[in-house]
C-alpha cells in the first residue's frame, strides 16, 4: 500500500467497520428471525399458512326409511364413508391423474354412478339395444346434444370430442375409455365448484386410509361420513326404488323447490314418488379448512332434519311369497316344456303378480319377474341392462297383456246390466259361432275336444269358460256398451298408483281401432268379448277390477301407501285414507251369479286341480291368451275369501300356455297372507291419524 492509499485507509476506516458491523448485525437478525419461523414457531406458522380456507359445507340430512305394513325395515340409514370431489379444490390441470388414482383405490361395487356413456371399451364402437329397449339411443342422443356432435357421428368422432374437451390426449385408449366416463358423468351432475361429485360410497376403513395418507396428491378429494341407503331386503326392488344425484337436465325442477344441487334424490320407485316425504332437510357447518380439504375446525353448525318414514302397504310376507312362487312357477313350466314335443310352455320367462286388499284398493304385494337386487345395482347394471329378459322393467305396472278368459266377467256383468240376459237365460253352445259366417270362431272345447258345453247359463258359461256363449252375449250387447264397462271397472287406463311408468292399456273397440287407422269390424267384437282382440291391459288394471267385483262394485284407486311416520318413531303412523274413483250400481243378483261362477271355476272348473281342496273358499279365472309368437300367456285372476271377500289376485306370466299352469302362484300368495294373519292377529295395533 502506497503512502496516498494508507492516507486514505486511515480516512475512511471507521465507515468501513461500521459498515461490516451492520452487514453482520443484519445477518444475525435474519438468522434469527428463520430460526424462529422454522425451528421455535415452524409448526405454529405452518399451520397458520394452511388456514386460509373457510366454507360453508352443506350437511346432508337423513332420508326417511320405508317400512311395510307391519314395521318391517325394507330401506333404512347407515353412516358410512363417501368419496366426494370437491370442485373449489380439485386442480383441474392433475384432475384426469387424480381419477385415475383413484379409481385405481375404489372397488367397482363402491362406484356411486354408472358410466352412461354409449360407447364400448377400447376400441370404441356405438353400443346397441337389446330389442325392445331405447336406452342406448336416448343416451346417444343426449350426448350428441351435449357435445354438440351431428346426429351420423361416428364411435370415433365422439371420442375425439371427449379427448379434446377433458384433455386426455397424454393417456392410452383404454385409460381414456374410462377418464371420458367419468368425466361425462361429473358434467351430467353439473359438477362445479358448487356442487360436489360422488365417486363412491360404503368404502371401508382401508380405502379411506388409503386415500389420507396421500391426501396431498389426492387435493380435492374429500372422505365424508354421511348417511347411506342400506336395503334389508331383496325383496319389492321395483317397488322401493332408487336414490342417486341430481342429473343436469333436472337441476331447474330441483332447485326451484329448494334443493342444492348436491343433494340425493330419489330416481325412480317410492323413492321418487315420496320424494317430498322422504326427503329431510339439509344442515350446514362453517369450517376451516386446509388447502388439500382437511377440516381443521368447525366454526359454527346447524343441525341437519331427517326426513320422514314411509310405511308401504306391501305384506313382506305375500311379496316374498309372490317373488319366489314367479320364478319356480316359471322354471317348472320352462323345464316341463323343453321336454314336450310340441316344447309348449318352453318359452316361458316373465312375468308379474299383484295383491290388492280388497276393501280399501291398498296393494299387499307387488312383484316383477325377472327382478335384481337394490343393493348391487351399481355393480350389476350392465349386466341387468343386456339381459334380454329385462329385469329393470316392471311388469306389473308398465306391461300390457291381453287378458283372455280373465275378461269375461266384465262381459258377464255388461251383459246383464244391459239386459241381453239374465241370469237364468240359456245360451246353447254349437262349438261353432256362425252369425257372422264366413267368419266362424269356436268355442275352445270344440277345437280342443270336438265337443260343446251345451246350454249355459251365465254362471255355467264363466265356470266353463265357454267362447260360444260370450260371443253372442258381446253380439247381442254390442262393443259401446263393453267399451262403457270395461272403463267403470278401471281397464284401459292409469290406476294413479304411486309408481311412474304406468300405461293406459288399450280397450278393444272403433275408437281405438280409428286412432289406428284401421277399421272395426262387427266380427271383432265378439273377440273382445272373450277377451281377446285389441285389449291390453296391466296386472295391477286386472287385480282391481277383480278387487272391485269382489267388494261389490267399489273401485278404489289402488295405494302402495299405509302412511307415514317421524323418522324416530314408526309406532305412530298417520295413515292415508283410502280412495273411491267409482261406484258401479250393479244389480245384486247379477253380482252373485257372476261371483258365484268365477267360485265354480276354483271348486270344479279349470281351476279346480289347484284350489279344489284348498280350506279357504276362492273364487277365480284362468284365462289363455294368444299372442304373436310363441305359447300363449298364462293369465290367472282370483279372490279370497268367497264369502267374504278380503284380499284380490292378479298374475301373469308370458308364455305359460294357460291360467291354470300358473295358479299355484297366487296360491302361494294366499297361503302367506292367511298364515301371516293368523300370527299378526295379537300383535298391539300402532297409534293412527288419517292422512287425508
Amino acid at each position: 500500500m502506497n503512502r496516498r492509499d494508507a492516507k486514505l485507509y486511515e480516512q475512511h476506516k471507521s465507515r468501513y467497520v461500521l459498515l461490516g458491523a451492520l452487514a453482520v448485525f443484519f445477518a444475525l437478525l435474519f438468522a434469527g428471525r428463520l430460526a424462529n419461523l422454522q425451528i421455535v414457531n415452524g409448526e405454529s406458522y405452518r399451520e397458520q399458512s394452511e388456514r386460509r380456507v373457510y366454507r360453508t359445507v352443506t350437511v346432508a340430512a337423513p332420508r326417511g326409511g320405508i317400512y311395510d305394513r307391519y314395521g318391517r325395515a325394507l330401506v333404512v340409514n347407515r353412516m358410512a364413508f363417501s368419496v366426494q370431489l370437491d370442485g373449489y379444490l380439485l386442480p383441474e390441470e392433475r384432475t384426469n391423474e387424480i381419477l385415475l388414482a383413484l379409481l385405481d383405490i375404489l372397488q367397482d361395487e363402491q362406484l356411486a354412478f354408472v358410466d352412461s356413456l354409449p360407447l364400448s371399451a377400447a376400441p370404441v364402437s356405438i353400443l346397441e339395444d337389446t330389442p325392445d329397449s331405447t336406452t342406448q339411443a336416448t343416451r346417444l342422443a343426449r350426448l350428441l346434444k351435449e357435445k354438440e356432435l351431428p346426429e351420423d357421428a361416428t364411435a370415433q368422432q365422439i371420442m375425439q370430442r371427449l379427448i379434446e374437451d377433458y384433455a386426455l390426449e397424454a393417456y392410452s385408449p383404454a385409460e381414456q375409455r374410462i377418464l371420458a366416463g367419468v368425466r361425462y358423468e361429473m358434467d351430467l351432475s353439473d359438477f362445479s365448484s358448487l356442487t360436489r361429485f360422488t365417486m363412491a360410497e360404503s368404502v371401508d376403513v382401508a380405502t379411506v386410509t388409503a386415500i389420507k395418507e396421500r391426501q396431498e396428491f389426492f387435493q380435492g378429494v374429500e372422505v365424508e361420513v354421511v348417511p347411506v341407503r342400506e336395503y334389508t331386503t331383496t325383496l319389492a326392488s321395483h317397488v322401493l326404488g332408487r336414490t342417486g344425484p341430481i342429473y343436469k337436465a333436472d337441476a331447474e325442477q330441483y332447485l326451484e323447490q329448494g334443493y342444492q344441487l348436491s343433494d340425493t334424490v330419489g330416481l325412480d320407485g317410492i323413492e321418487k314418488s315420496m320424494e317430498s316425504v322422504l326427503r329431510g332437510v339439509a344442515g350446514e357447518k362453517r369450517v376451516e379448512q386446509t388447502l388439500y380439504g382437511k377440516t381443521v375446525e368447525v366454526i359454527s353448525s346447524k343441525e341437519a332434519q331427517a326426513g320422514r318414514n314411509v310405511i308401504l302397504s306391501i305384506d313382506s310376507a305375500v311379496q316374498q311369497a309372490a317373488e319366489t312362487a314367479l320364478e319356480s312357477t316359471i322354471t317348472s313350466i320352462a323345464t316341463a316344456g323343453a321336454s314336450r314335443a310340441d316344447r309348449r310352455g318352453a318359452d316361458a320367462n316373465v312375468g308379474a303378480a299383484v295383491a290388492i286388499e280388497v276393501n280399501t284398493g291398498k296393494i299387499l304385494a307387488m312383484a316383477s319377474y325377472p327382478t335384481y337386487d337394490l343393493s348391487t345395482f351399481l355393480a350389476d347394471y350392465s349386466d341387468l341392462l343386456a339381459d334380454p329378459d329385462k329385469p329393470l322393467f316392471n311388469r306389473a305396472v308398465s306391461g300390457v297383456y291381453a287378458p283372455g278368459s280373465t275378461y269375461k266377467m266384465v262381459s258377464a256383468v255388461a251383459g246383464l246390466e244391459e239386459g241381453v240376459v239374465d241370469v237364468d237365460t240359456v245360451i246353447v253352445d254349437k262349438g261353432i259361432y256362425t252369425y257372422y259366417a264366413p267368419y266362424t270362431p269356436r268355442c275352445w272345447v270344440y277345437t280342443d275336444y270336438g265337443t260343446t258345453h251345451g246350454p249355459q247359463t251365465v254362471v255355467e258359461a264363466l265356470q266353463n269358460s265357454c267362447n260360444y256363449y260370450f260371443y253372442e252375449v258381446g253380439r247381442l250387447m254390442g262393443i259401446d256398451a263393453l267399451v262403457r264397462w270395461s272403463y267403470a271397472f278401471g281397464l284401459g287406463q292409469k290406476t294413479g298408483v304411486e309408481l311412474g311408468g304406468e300405461p293406459s292399456g288399450v280397450v278393444a273397440g272403433p275408437e281405438e281401432r280409428e286412432a289406428n287407422a284401421a277399421r272395426w269390424y262387427d266380427g271383432d267384437t265378439i273377440q273382445a268379448a272373450i277377451g281377446q282382440s285389441d285389449h291390453l291391459f296391466t296386472p295391477i288394471q286386472l287385480c282391481n277390477y277383480i278387487a272391485t267385483l269382489a267388494n261389490g262394485g267399489t273401485r278404489y284407486q289402488p295405494s302402495l301407501i299405509e302412511g307415514v311416520s317421524s323418522y324416530h318413531d314408526t309406532s305412530k303412523i298417520e295413515r292415508t285414507e283410502p280412495v273411491v274413483v267409482e261406484q258401479l250400481n250393479i244389480e245384486p243378483d247379477h253380482l252373485t251369479a257372476v261371483l258365484a261362477g268365477m267360485r265354480a271355476v276354483s271348486e270344479v272348473g279349470t281351476a279346480s286341480s289347484v284350489f279344489g281342496n284348498y280350506p279357504i273358499a276362492v273364487a277365480g279365472k284362468t284365462g289363455t291368451a294368444s299372442v304373436s309368437s310363441g305359447t300363449a300367456n298364462g293369465v290367472f285372476v282370483c279372490f279370497a275369501p268367497y264369502e267374504d271377500p278380503e284380499i284380490a289376485i292378479a298374475v301373469v306370466v308370458e308364455h305359460a300356455g294357460s291360467g291354470n299352469g300358473i295358479a299355484p302362484v297366487a296360491r302361494a300368495m294366499l297361503d302367506a297372507y292367511f298364515s301371516g294373519k293368523q300370527s299378526d292377529a295379537d300383535a298391539p295395533i300402532p297409534e293412527m291419524s288419517l292422512l287425508g
